[in-house]
């Protein structure tokens, strides 16, 4: 199964190491990644494959969670096939945030 995470928090030395050395050692797969510090926040937003995992998703989320805490950080997972029954098809674009964004200027 696919999943995405996302990784927030002040930026300090080894944030990559020590999640993708966790994600390793329990058998999940990275396979997009991008990270920007804005401002000293660290954000990170990771594409991963749970697939070879022997681990449920439970979990890996209740191992993130214990290294987001020793780290001071927020480390979310969720599954990647999520989708709003709101936003399909033609719907997308009044689900959109940019009608709104561009209601806030004219």
């Amino acid at each position: 199964m696919k999943a995405v995470m996302t990784v927030i928090g002040a930026d300090c030395i080894g944030i990559v190491a020590q999640v993708s050395t966790l994600l390793a050692k329990m058998n999940v797969n990275i396979l997009d990644m991008s990270q920007t510090i804005m401002e000293g926040l660290f954000t990170m937003t990771m594409l991963v494959d749970t697939e070879k995992s022997e681990h449920k998703l439970e979990d890996i989320r209740g191992a993130l969670d214990a290294k987001g805490a020793e780290m001071g950080l927020k480390i979310r997972i969720q599954r990647a096939d999520i989708s709003s029954p709101r936003c399909t098809g033609y719907e997308v674009k009044r689900c959109s945030i940019l009608p709104i964004l561009n209601r806030r200027w004219i």
